[in-house]
């Protein structure tokens, strides 16, 4: 459990195959105990989005909250903005949207059926050591400004 008046992010899984790369991510040695909650599965990014919507009083309550919608692209370049449609641009600074170019499945495959949770912990391992890592795969590249963004936002209070 987070604790609301200190530094903390809450991610937000659109289904459990993002909820398994949130799991590893998380549980990775350098991700600060209490710091980060992987929130229950939304179920479809519409769900997500409108979760996130529901969030916003609580992150202008709460300036220290960050959110991270981890959500399916579907291959769809408009996606990062449709989840932030209904979020106000004075908190798109603590809200970021990463995920897989198509879905998780699909990395899983090609990165020859890993399990998700051991792709999450080396995600983290790259944000960790500040290199692209898995991050540069071509069905994760698309997020390359975003972990950026990320890692400047977050990197103090999570490794």
């Amino acid at each position: 459990m987070t604790n609301k008046y200190q530094d903390h992010l809450w991610i937000v899984p659109e289904d459990d195959a993002d909820r398994q790369l949130a799991i590893g991510f998380v549980q990775h040695p350098a991700i600060r105990l209490g710091a980060v909650q992987v929130l229950p599965v939304a179920g479809g990014w519409r769900v997500a989005r409108g979760l996130l919507a529901r969030m916003v009083p609580e992150l202008q309550k709460f300036a220290r909250r960050r959110v991270l919608l981890l959500v399916d692209f579907d291959e769809d370049p408009t996606r990062r903005a449709e989840m932030l449609r209904d979020v106000p641009d004075e908190l798109h600074a603590r809200v970021f949207v990463l995920g897989v170019w198509s879905n998780p499945e699909r990395l899983k495959a090609d990165l020859g059926g890993r399990r998700l949770e051991y792709l999450g912990e080396d995600l983290a391992d790259a944000c960790v050591g500040q290199v692209d890592g898995l991050w540069a795969h071509a069905l994760l590249a698309h997020n390359r400004d975003e972990v950026e963004r990320l890692r400047r936002e977050v990197g103090s209070f999570l490794m």
